[in-house]
Formats: C-alpha cells, structure tokens, sequence
C-alpha cells in the first residue's frame, strides 16, 4: 500500500521536489536508511533551533529600534543627548563608592521617614473639617446673595427696555396718525 504523506500536526510537511535526493546518494539496505533518518532528524531540529533563537534575536532587535526610535522622537525632556565631551560615571566595584551609596540610601530613608512623620503629626493637629457657615456672617450664601442681586437688576434693566421699546412704539404710531 502506497499512501501520500499528510500534514498533519506531529509529521514533516513534504519536501519539495528540488529537495528530493537524487536515487544513488540514498542507501539500499534499512541499517543506512535509518541512519540517514536519524541524521536528517537531528539536523532538522538544529534548524529548528537555530530559526527559534534568531526569532527571538529579531523581537528583541525590532524592541530595541522602536526604543531608540522613541527616544529620538519623545518629548524634549525625554530625549537623551550624549555629549562626546561628558565622560561617563563608572564607579564599578570600588569600595568607596559602595559605602557612598549605601550612606546615601540610607540618609534618604531617614529624610522620607521625617517627612511621613512629619505629615502625620500636622494630619492629627488639624481639626476636623466642619461645613457650617460661620457665625459671624449672614445665613445665607454670599454667591446666592450676588447671584439674586444680578437677576434683579436683570429683571430691572429688562422691565426698562420693554417700557422704552412700547414708548418708542407709541410714538411711531402716534407719528403715522
């Protein structure tokens, strides 16, 4: 029985017919066939391999282009400008930048632990906050007072208009006759 190889998940996809091996390099007897397999086997999974970690190289290099690209382009304050004559900080292993560093960590836990501190106290003097109008002034709000204020003189100013406008009508009128 003849039958054509599927695509199937777990089988090789069939080769194509320009990599089909020419009938004298494949061996006749079953000992070389299966070496041949497995050799083919263990070169097909190096490649597989091999494209998976330069997948992976390519991801990180497209991240890192669109980083650079980012910082390039991002806000003013954002960009990052390497002066040539700004030589760089490297402290690496030296003992007295460590003792540096650790002293600094520590006088800044010292300088945030006052603050909080400091916060706490000041939140515990306050009084609570009250919402009742002060004593000393009127019971009503002084915005409410302003705001009934403006619509009476609007009403005023609109109640002259209206008996400037019917005199003025009056007189046309009166004009015509």
């Amino acid at each position: 029985m003849d039958e054509t190889p599927t695509n199937t998940p777990y089988e090789a996809p069939a080769l194509p017919p320009a990599a089909v091996l020419p009938a004298d390099v494949l061996p006749n007897d079953l000992g070389a066939s299966h070496t041949l397999i497995s050799q083919l086997a263990v070169s097909i999974s190096e490649l597989q391999d091999s494209r998976t970690r330069l997948a992976q190289e390519v991801e990180e290099l497209k991240l890192t282009i669109t980083k650079l690209l980012a910082r390039l382009a991002g806000h003013q304050r954002e960009r990052v400008v390497c002066d040539p004559n700004q030589l760089p900080l490297d402290f690496g292993d030296d003992p007295q930048a460590q003792d540096a560093l650790a002293e600094a960590a520590a006088e800044a836990e010292k300088i945030v632990q006052e603050y909080t501190v400091r916060r706490e106290i000041n939140k515990q003097k306050k009084p609570p906050r009250t919402e009742k109008f002060p004593e000393h002034l009127e019971g009503r709000s002084p915005s409410l007072h302003a705001r009934y204020r403006c619509a009476k003189w609007i009403c005023d100013n609109r109640l002259e208009a209206t008996q400037a406008y019917r005199r003025v009508r009056i007189a046309r009128l009166l004009r015509r006759v």
